[in-house]
């Protein structure tokens, strides 16, 4: 497994499915740490397949604690991703100042339940906020809906990405 901790599968059958479905890459990421790309960078290797490298971020604004996902463009990207996971604190949040710096080669995704977007969508932030807030990332992204209420949030997250170009 890529991740003992959360991860269900291992790498190698991340990958075999991966393929199955046709896909050329899939994406990596691990919660705040780089410390499984060397088993991946192996795995997909040996089987000729792009691995996409990345990390799910938590961070601090004055209203609360969110997390983001941060996927690597090229090598650069992944030095940046270094830069930004060695601003980690004590409690392993990220310097946002650092991420904003250190993000030219990173996409820089909503990160579903915990993001700030999706926070910000449920509690119904007026447009020119939700707006500024969009400006940051890259790419939003959907997880399946755990209540209603997701369902909700989820509609109008699709919706905006349509809106403004973001998928």
């Amino acid at each position: 497994k890529f991740s003992d901790s959360i991860a269900l599968i291992d790498v190698c059958e991340i990958i075999d499915r991966a393929e199955e479905l046709g896909l050329s890459a899939v994406a990596f990421t691990s919660l705040g740490s780089v410390q499984d790309f060397h088993s991946i960078e192996k795995t997909a290797s040996k089987k000729n397949f792009k691995a996409i490298y990345g990390a799910e971020v938590k961070y601090r604004t004055e209203e609360g604690d969110f997390s983001a996902t941060l996927l690597v463009k090229n090598n650069e990207g992944l030095k940046e991703l270094y830069r930004v996971l060695s601003s980690l604190d004590e409690e392993k949040y990220i310097d946002v100042c650092v991420l904003k710096e250190n993000r030219k080669n990173l996409l820089v995704g909503s990160a579903g339940y915990n993001g700030e977007l999706f926070d910000k969508i449920s509690k119904k932030i007026n447009e020119r906020k939700l707006e500024n807030l969009c400006a940051f990332y890259d790419y939003f992204e959907l997880y399946p809906a755990r209540f209603d209420e997701d369902e909700e949030v989820n509609h109008q997250i699709y919706s905006l990405s349509e809106d403004i170009g973001v998928l």
